[in-house]
């Protein structure tokens, strides 16, 4: 029913930002390029920029938990650590996966600003501001 209502408010005003971003968080599992479609005019709303955010973590989270575990389990191969947290961010193990970007941050190989963007994007959308805090803390640390 959310979706419909939205809908329809977007057919009456169609840059709607409120409609466009609310529509967009309900899409992102289901229809994420719709959803992506609807916040790119939005952004750099920090609304849009969540949903973003949680777009490119799905779409990175991709394969086999078991599989991406084993590879990164050696804690030396940053693309692999990179895929795992991607992984666990989009099978909603935030935790798990901010210990596994920032693990491929403090590797300091050639995937460490990729891994560090990966982890900042994650962070974005963490639920707990203490917790995210922390994680930034962490993140520091690692870098400086």
């Amino acid at each position: 029913l959310a979706v419909a209502e939205l809908e329809a408010a977007l057919v009456g005003e169609p840059s709607h930002r409120g409609a466009a971003l609310a529509l967009a968080t309900l899409l992102v599992d289901d229809e994420p390029d719709r959803a992506e479609a609807l916040v790119l005019p939005h952004r750099p709303d920090p609304a849009a920029e969540r949903v973003l955010a949680r777009l490119a973590i799905a779409r990175g989270g991709g394969g086999d938990l078991d599989t991406l575990a084993e590879r990164a389990s050696g804690g030396d191969d940053d693309a692999a650590l990179i895929a795992w947290g991607d992984a666990l961010a989009a099978a909603g193990r935030p935790e798990e996966a901010c210990a596994a970007l920032l693990a491929a941050v403090t590797l300091g190989g050639p995937m460490r600003d990729e891994a560090r963007a990966h982890l900042v994007r994650l962070l974005d959308l963490l639920e707990d501001p203490g917790a995210a805090a922390d994680w930034r803390r962490r993140l520091a640390r690692a870098l400086f």
